[in-house]
Parts: structure tokens; C-alpha cells; sequence
């Protein structure tokens, strides 16, 4: 696998903020098989995290989702699979969504890509952080 690398997603705008560090890497496979969930074209996940709930590991696979193209453009026709290795989650400070943008982030920093980072917005009705993630 190429090296692994760190992202940490941290956002507070209001009493309480959200805290997702994510390590990861990716590699391309010489021949198969290999291991993965297929997310789009030649881009596959393995999330090796024994910790997350489904709610959380669908967050990570929107998050890879959203970038898979992008990804994809660097080697074209190439296989790319993406390895998650470790989440470190500050539950106090936690929304799923942020999951998914901290995988755009990890992979904006990993893969050298420019795909715009959510919007984040904290709305005191509801105690919540409004996250809109764009599929450019």
C-alpha cells in the first residue's frame, strides 16, 4: 500500500464542535483478486475500522463516493482501492456527516485533489451542524 496518511476534519461554531481524524491510504492492486467494496468504476473500499456502525461506515462510503472521480482521473482505467485503517471519533463532539467530510478532506490532502470541501453551518433550533457537500 502507498503510505498512509492523517486528515483531521474539526469544525466548532458553537458551544460544541465536530472532531473526525481519519488515517488512510490507498494502492493499486496488480492483479486480482483483491479485497474491497466496489464504489464507482475502479475505485474500492476497505474500511479496516472494527469500531464504526453502519450509519458511520455509509458515511465514509459517501465520502470516497464524492470524490471517486476524482480519484479515478489520476490513473485512468486504473484500479484504486482505498484503505481506511483508523477513525478516531470524539463522540461529544460527533455528527456522522462529519465522517464524510473528513474522508473529502483526507483525500483532497492524500490524492492531491481540489473537490470543494462542505459548507458548515451550526443551527441553534435544532443543536445541529447543516453540512452541504457538492458533487462536482
Amino acid at each position: 500500500m502507498n503510505r498512509e496518511t492523517e486528515y483531521l476534519f474539526r469544525v466548532r461554531l458553537a458551544g460544541w464542535g465536530i472532531y473526525v481524524k481519519i488515517q488512510a491510504g490507498h494502492y493499486y492492486p496488480d492483479e486480482e483478486p483483491f479485497s474491497g467494496a466496489p464504489l464507482s468504476g475502479n475505485v474500492f473500499l476497505v474500511v479496516d475500522e472494527p469500531h464504526l456502525d453502519a450509519d458511520d461506515l455509509e458515511m465514509i462510503r459517501l465520502g470516497v463516493l464524492d470524490v471517486a472521480s476524482d480519484i479515478e482521473s489520476l490513473k485512468p482505467g486504473a484500479t484504486v482501492v482505498v484503505v481506511v485503517s483508523s477513525v478516531t471519533l470524539v463522540l461529544t463532539q460527533y455528527q456522522p456527516e462529519g465522517l464524510r467530510a473528513a474522508m473529502i478532506g483526507w483525500a483532497n490532502e492524500h490524492f492531491g485533489l481540489g473537490h470543494p470541501m462542505p459548507e458548515v453551518v451550526y443551527t441553534p433550533a435544532s443543536d445541529r451542524y447543516e453540512f452541504s457537500f457538492s458533487h462536482a
